[in-house]
């Protein structure tokens, strides 16, 4: 796996301790992974257990599926967004993380030749999304809306999009492509979810 400053998942998180539940967790999601069984399976697994999930990834806490209303807003912004995660760092603010499923009508996540490489349309419409998220939070009133509200504070996050599985993910051509695109958004599958799991935790498949 390429070394990348954004999108090589050892950059997610942070070094925080883990205890039982989250060492069950990695156990239960890389036992999964084993088996054949499809994407949206693992999705429902990460999704029922959030705090494993963000200890885990080095997260604080994982706040699910926040209906973020849209105080000041623009004729064509949604009434509200709802992220899958807003991920709390260690100083207080919150990563946005969207878990999408395999979109396993696809053969890869990128397409063209390497000198036009790009993502596909569901890769692309997920950083659109992400941006959407982060577009948000860059209007004060709803930043202080989001804080009243659920004690959320962003600033400076990381827009971190889970998508795809070795099959169909190339992080070399992955990291390529993330070069077009802001320096906080990451681009990871599932399965770079578990490696990096059994990593931080030394736990074997």
């Amino acid at each position: 796996m390429a070394k990348s400053r954004r999108g090589h998942p050892d950059i997610l998180g942070l070094n925080v301790g883990f205890d039982a539940s989250s060492e069950s967790f990695v156990r239960q999601l890389a036992s999964l992974s084993d088996q054949n069984i499809t994407e949206p399976i693992i999705d429902r697994f990460i999704q029922a257990h959030g705090d494993q999930f963000a200890s885990a990834l080095g997260y604080r806490r994982a706040l699910s599926k926040v209906r973020l209303q849209w105080i000041d807003r623009e004729p064509n912004d949604p009434p509200a967004s709802i992220p899958d995660y807003l991920m709390e760092r260690e100083d207080g603010c919150f990563d946005i993380l969207d878990l999408k499923k395999a979109a396993l009508k696809y053969r890869s996540v990128t397409v063209g030749k390497r000198a036009r490489l790009r993502f596909n349309s569901y890769v692309s419409d997920l950083i659109a999304q992400l941006n959407g998220y982060e577009r948000y939070f860059k209007s004060e009133v709803n930043r202080e809306w989001a804080f009243n509200k659920f004690g959320v504070r962003v600033k400076n996050p990381r827009l971190v999009g889970v998508v795809g599985n070795y099959d169909c993910f190339i992080r070399e051509d992955v990291d390529l492509v993330l070069e077009q695109y802001k320096d906080n958004i990451v681009v990871i599958s599932y399965q770079d979810v578990i490696n990096l799991l059994r990593k931080r935790f030394s736990i074997a498949g």
